[in-house]
């Protein structure tokens, strides 16, 4: 019954969104070449609202970025709650709150704690991810439970382009009728909070790895301002937190999984750097130089969002660092997608190097994947890409990725099961897989072949 009304209310937005672009056309005296552009775009899977306002794209030189990035009055908050309708879909968060209290705790815990239980983590993380390649879930797990985490991303990202169609007083209704009156969120927020209200000692989790958990350690670390971390509180940030978790690791995985496919030699030069290192895979994840530079090549080519560092203005502003004013209410973003193909820092910058960061073909100092720099702004800019509440957990996502792709390298040959048909399809900025996109894992027989 969901898939069917997901079926139906994309249709639906898709009627609205030609609609609006033949109105847009025919009333606001646009040229036939430009309604040919649009047919076209569409027609290639290039999906965006061409009624738009453009955002204001800002240069991408360092001083300039630092400052976008860390005016307080160029809201990354409110940029994407208009973008994600985080009212809605985080049950009532408040976007416009400034405390730091929020950036502190998710920085302590990201990026303090969290990564020193990275090693202890490997082996139940790798338990699970075998479990999932072989088809083995425990029946006994919670489906209900499972369900929820599963749907409730999806149904954000059909929030958020149904949000650009609909006029902003329907925000409610659209909301409730893509989500089913938001049962997921609802689901998941009152389990959480149960949990929380209950005690974290009660938590239903096995005492080794009950300590180890980013759930345990935000209850922990926040338990001395209890009176501002209400479990209502905690649990709106661990459900936003599982909305960045679900969203920028697996799309990346999936360009990661699609390049290798395309470039067999790849997964064994992959293969064969993991099994040097399979003596203490979950030490060495970090120090895989060819894993790497293949997975920030992949970010580079495949630019998942064309557009970085976007803010909206709270009022007016003028730039100190460029003679620029902004009105307030503007949209501003540097594109990462110009950054990314920077001839100058990417020699032959259209062409896929996986060994790009080794072999001194890039001018940019940083070489991994999680490096914060003016030419990789996959994780933002400035101190925000540090303390934000957005992208402090890439080093999470970026040990998740790299887990999923030595295991499947070093225990499946991989291939396209169609190597023709279209793969990503983009709306406004972002760029998508296609869930039809099929990859055939295919396992390595030998007992030298794998590792176990």
């Amino acid at each position: 019954m969901t898939e069917a009304l997901c079926s139906w209310l994309l249709a639906v937005a898709c009627v609205l969104l030609i609609a609006n672009a033949l109105y847009y056309s025919l009333f606001q005296n646009i040229s036939i070449s430009s309604i040919r552009v649009v047919v076209r775009d569409f027609r290639d899977h290039r999906y965006y609202r061409p009624w738009a306002p453009k955002p204001i794209m800002i240069p991408a030189r360092k001083r300039i970025m630092t400052e976008l990035s860390e005016t307080s009055v160029l809201s990354q908050r409110a940029v994407y709650s208009d973008l994600f309708g985080f009212k809605h879909t985080l049950n009532g968060v408040d976007h416009n709150e400034i405390n730091t209290r929020k950036s502190r705790l998710l920085s302590r815990v990201l990026q303090v704690r969290g990564p020193t239980e990275f090693e202890k983590l490997y082996p139940y993380l790798l338990r699970n991810l075998k479990a999932i390649l072989d088809a083995e879930l425990s029946s006994a797990s919670d489906s209900l439970l499972r369900n929820a985490l599963l749907n409730h991303p999806r149904q954000i990202k059909a929030c958020s382009a149904a949000f650009q169609l609909t006029p902003r007083f329907l925000a409610p209704l659209v909301h409730a009728i893509i989500t089913w009156r938001g049962s997921a969120m609802h689901l998941i927020q009152d389990r959480l909070i149960n949990t929380i209200t209950a005690g974290i000692d009660d938590l239903d989790e096995k005492p080794e790895i009950k300590k180890l958990t980013l759930l345990y350690h935000m209850v922990d670390l926040s338990a001395a301002d209890r009176s501002y971390w209400t479990p209502e509180r905690l649990s709106q940030s661990i459900l936003g937190l599982w909305l960045a978790a679900s969203h920028q690791p697996w799309v990346n995985l999936h360009a990661i999984l699609v390049e290798l496919c395309l470039r067999p030699e790849w997964q064994d030069l992959l293969r064969d750097e993991a099994l040097q290192n399979q003596r203490n895979l979950a030490r060495n994840m970090n120090e895989l130089p060819l894993l790497d530079s293949f997975m920030r090549e992949t970010a580079r080519v495949n630019s998942l969002d064309r557009v970085a560092i976007r803010r909206k203005a709270l009022k007016d502003y003028s730039f100190s660092s460029a003679p620029l004013s902004i009105a307030a209410g503007s949209i501003l973003c540097v594109s990462s997608y110009d950054v990314a193909r920077n001839e100058h820092i990417y020699p032959d910058p259209e062409q896929f190097d996986g060994g790009r960061f080794l072999t001194g073909r890039c001018k940019d100092t940083s070489r991994k994947f999680t490096d914060v720099s003016e030419n990789h702004l996959i994780w933002g800019y400035g101190s925000l890409a540090w303390f934000a509440q957005f992208f402090p957990g890439r080093h999470h996502a970026a040990f998740m990725i790299k887990m999923v792709v030595v295991h499947i390298v070093t225990n499946f040959t991989l291939q396209l099961a169609d190597p023709e048909a279209p793969r990503w399809w983009t709306w406004e900025d972002f760029r998508m897989p296609y869930a039809s996109t099929r990859v055939l894992f295919s396992k390595r027989t030998t007992k030298t072949d794998a590792i176990s």
